[in-house]
């Protein structure tokens, strides 16, 4: 007899990967501000050109503690998930990889549509993509799966370097003020479009300026998200979720470990951004990428066994138990942090697009947060799912899920 499929019930959750996810989200959103409120993908100020104190400080905190880091913990959860996902589906269902296949293509077009019609920035297509390569790699066993991270980790170091080099090796190779001062006055005209532009006006300019580079540069994002991709399926395989007090012993080597080589890597990612800043290089600029990108897996490793080892202690638990609202609501709160963001940054909304600055981004952010958190708790109070959630397990499941599984009880 062919097994049932069901989706998974909100008893069936693991809190702590919901409170995890939503704190990533915090951090998500802070990150993602710079690129809502400014065209950082055609012209960026160096950081030693910004005169007010409080965003100067605030830029820096940003570039060295949340840009890179929080990315990184949504990727590392992907992978843990779908060891979840997989390890869950194949008790109720005979072919779990059509399942899965259909759970990340519904994540794709999601993905397309926020990315051509909202904002560039989506990682959703990107998760997508990756998870099919990542489907492959359900059935490794430890050792092999431990070679496959190794193997992709040096794979995603070598691409980026070797990209960020030629880059810089091209830039290097003309006027480099002359193209700066070609990016700055193409900006310019990129923010007075998204100040006062129609939707159709913005819409055309993503589309020719930014979808397509945003689509070719997964050819880099996917290698370095599906590291973290494995890394998360590897604690999936270890059991460590499933009880955190049992491998608490190793979580706080992880703290203590993630905490010493974060302090180096973010002080060397800190002096090549001084160095990138004073006397710009192909090599510099390589460096500092893959600097990047490594203290960024370390941090989110920080991050995360720091979030557990709170979490896990009476006061922390209470802390920090609102955040798994936002969590649970993932995929709804990502993109309606890009609906909100678009509606007060373009033209056909506010148009506050180039006018606020980093410290300004940062007290929004905030205040969005707080804003979602409410809405959250609220939604949650009367469904069970968030709005997309329900759509993304409809797509799933089909008809199996049945109507009164979604109210809250």
């Amino acid at each position: 007899m062919e097994k049932q499929t069901k989706p998974v019930g909100p008893k069936e959750r693991i809190e702590m990967l919901d409170i995890i996810r939503g704190f990533a989200l915090f951090g998500v959103l802070m990150a993602n501000m710079l690129s809502f409120k400014a065209p950082v993908y055609y012209y960026t100020p160096p950081l030693n050109s910004i005169s007010s104190a409080a965003d100067s400080i605030t830029a820096w905190f940003i570039k060295l503690f949340i840009e890179g880091k929080f990315y990184t913990i949504f990727s590392l959860l992907f992978g843990l998930g779908f060891y979840i996902f997989m390890e869950r589906a194949s008790a109720k269902t005979d072919n779990i990889s059509k399942l899965f296949k259909r759970r990340i293509s519904a994540l794709l077009v999601f993905g397309l549509v926020h990315l051509v019609f909202l904002w560039t920035g989506d990682v959703l297509n990107t998760y997508a993509l990756a998870g099919f390569i990542l489907l492959r790699k359900w059935k490794l066993d430890m050792p092999k799966l431990k070679r496959s991270i190794i193997a992709h980790l040096i794979l995603a170091t070598v691409l980026l370097g070797g990209i960020y080099y030629i880059n810089g090796v091209y830039l290097a190779s003309m006027d480099f003020e002359l193209f700066n001062l070609q990016m700055m006055y193409k900006s310019q005209d990129i923010i007075a479009i998204f100040q006062e532009g129609t939707f159709i006006d913005i819409l055309k300019v993503r589309i020719s300026n930014e979808v397509y580079n945003a689509l070719i540069n997964n050819l880099i994002v996917i290698p370095n998200v599906l590291v973290l991709f494995l890394m998360g399926l590897y604690i999936g395989k270890s059991q460590v979720h499933k009880d955190i007090c049992r491998h608490k012993t190793t979580i706080k080597k992880t703290w203590l470990i993630t905490l010493v080589a974060g302090v180096i890597f973010n002080t060397l990612l800190f002096i090549l951004m001084l160095r990138q800043e004073a006397a710009p290089s192909a090599l510099v600029m390589t460096l500092k990428e893959v600097v990047k990108y490594y203290a960024g897996i370390i941090i989110c490793f920080f991050y995360i066994s720091s979030i557990v080892l709170i979490g896990n202690s009476k006061g922390g638990y209470k802390v920090l138990k609102p955040l798994a609202y936002i969590g649970r609501m993932a995929l709804t709160n990502y993109l309606l942090q890009t609906i909100i963001c678009v509606a007060l940054f373009n033209g056909y909304g506010l148009g506050f697009y180039g006018k606020i600055g980093y410290f300004k981004g940062a007290m929004l952010t905030i205040a969005i947060y707080a804003m979602q958190l409410i809405f959250s708790k609220v939604w949650l109070s009367y469904f069970t799912y968030g709005p997309m959630e329900l759509v993304w397990r409809r797509l799933t499941y089909g008809s199996k899920i049945k109507n009164e599984e979604y109210i809250s009880h």
